[in-house]
């Protein structure tokens, strides 16, 4: 008896090491993921975050103009300015996204079932729980993009490197700047992201197996082919990140109040998330004001989604989890 008892402690054992490796994989794709999909769009990222703020160096330009005036004043690491900061938040961010979106998944399945539903809420919860563990990486991210190379009126203004981002966000109390409309914002682009994916998925796999499904061999079940992971995976972001964009505008505008340089709407920063979004309407209207960039963010969401989601799932199927 003594003997079976310990036989069973130490099966149990080896299964909690064996999920906790799964888990740490998990982890470990979904860092990985993160980082390739943003290092590919890393250009059209700061295009997208200096139109959506109004930066002054740019205020009249449209996306192939700000690339031109990136490209000419800063060369191509004007390109890439902030992606070390990307990198440094998007690890992390991005691992815990698709850790937390199993882990809630799994929990929820055994009372919900597995289904849209489950699935909408546990992309919600592992969205906002990313987001808030990550948010002043963001700040420092948007900071550091936000600020113009050769700008004429503000020489000295610009930051120095992610330290000193930091040092002055500290003294500003800005560390968790736009964190509400963060939150309202990533609540439904993961929530729907993760729940179209899926979806997508499986009609992929149900209604045209002969064009989209693979199979290992005879006695496993169908999975989408490699090839249609970005197609699927990109879908489900655009759709994503047309629900939440008005949220995200938001957030960036909340993000550089206070800022070096000047900017026309956050020269005096809102009190919250329903007031940037009523001065944005106010004084930009929808298209040009909730939705500005919106076109840009379609080209680069599209990618960073399907790549993203591709990505992780390849490791995983690489990885044996």
């Amino acid at each position: 008896m003594e003997a079976q008892i310990k036989k069973d402690d130490k099966a149990s054992m080896i299964d909690k090491v064996f999920e906790l490796r799964g888990k740490a994989t998990i982890f470990l794709c979904g860092g990985m993921a993160g980082c390739l999909a943003k290092t590919t769009v890393a250009p059209l990222d700061r295009v997208k975050i200096l139109l959506q703020t109004h930066n002054h160096a740019h205020e009249s330009h449209g996306i192939f103009g700000t690339l031109r005036h990136i490209w000419s004043v800063e060369g191509i690491a004007g390109f890439y300015r902030s992606n070390g900061a990307q990198m440094i938040r998007i690890f992390p961010y991005s691992a815990i996204q698709f850790l937390s979106f199993d882990v809630y998944n799994n929990s929820l399945s055994a009372s919900l079932g597995e289904g849209n539903l489950t699935r909408l809420i546990s992309g919600s919860m592992a969205g906002m729980t990313a987001v808030s563990l990550t948010y002043p990486l963001d700040v420092v991210r948007t900071r550091l993009a936000y600020q113009s190379a050769g700008c004429a009126e503000h020489p000295h203004s610009n930051y120095s490197g992610i330290a000193d981002c930091l040092r002055h966000l500290r003294t500003q109390r800005a560390l968790f700047a736009g964190l509400a409309p963060s939150l309202l914002g990533m609540a439904p682009y993961a929530g729907v992201s993760f729940c179209a994916f899926h979806w997508l998925q499986r009609q992929a796999v149900e209604r045209w197996p002969g064009l989209f499904a693979v199979r290992d061999d005879d006695e496993s079940p169908a999975r989408l082919c490699t090839w249609a992971r970005p197609l699927i995976g990109g879908l489900a972001g655009a759709a994503a990140q047309t629900v939440s964009y008005p949220l995200d505008c938001a957030r960036r505008y909340m993000q550089v109040a206070g800022a070096p340089g000047r900017f026309s709407l956050a020269e005096v920063p809102a009190a919250g998330a329903a007031a940037t979004l009523s001065q944005l309407y106010s004084r930009y209207g929808v298209a040009a004001g909730l939705y500005r960039g919106l076109s840009l963010n379609y080209v680069r969401v599209v990618p960073t989604a399907g790549v993203s989601f591709a990505a992780y799932e390849t490791l995983r199927q690489a990885f044996g989890v």
